[in-house]
């Protein structure tokens, strides 16, 4: 299997709302949970196993939160990389949405980079990057 490397660099002070979350993952971007399923049993038609491959989604609002925790207990830890930001990395980043999340929740994220072994994911992915840059620009 290849390995596919999305990187988002959203250099913009923009308040995440529900509303620019909607704008940007809106229904007719495929479902992430049915794209990985239909991933699965592709693979499992091609008698290979991708029973390790599973798919969630994040609660917005908690994976906030634990974002703000993580970069508090950084600033604390490691105060001599302040200056330098952080990079968030999600292995496994299905359809991306941690990835624009952090990159926009305004704790010092200076990249958000995701990693997604499934094609369909990665594109759905860089559907919504598009989406996003489209609604903030």
């Amino acid at each position: 299997m290849s390995l596919f490397v999305d990187r988002h660099n959203i250099q913009t002070k923009v308040r995440l709302t529900p509303r620019l979350i909607r704008a940007v993952y809106t229904r007719d971007l495929k479902d992430g949970m049915a794209l990985s399923a239909q991933y699965r049993e592709e693979e499992r038609r091609e008698h290979r196993d991708a029973s390790s491959l599973t798919y969630g989604e994040i609660h917005v609002d908690s994976f906030i939160q634990i974002l703000h925790f993580v970069s508090k207990y950084r600033e604390r830890a490691f105060p001599q990389h302040e200056s330098r930001g952080l990079v968030f990395y999600d292995l496994g980043s299905g359809a991306g949405l941690p990835v624009l999340v952090a990159s926009l929740a305004g704790l010092g994220i200076k990249r958000s980079v995701g990693i997604e072994l499934i094609p369909s994911l990665v594109a759905s992915g860089r559907e919504a990057t598009r989406r996003l840059t489209e609604v903030v620009h």
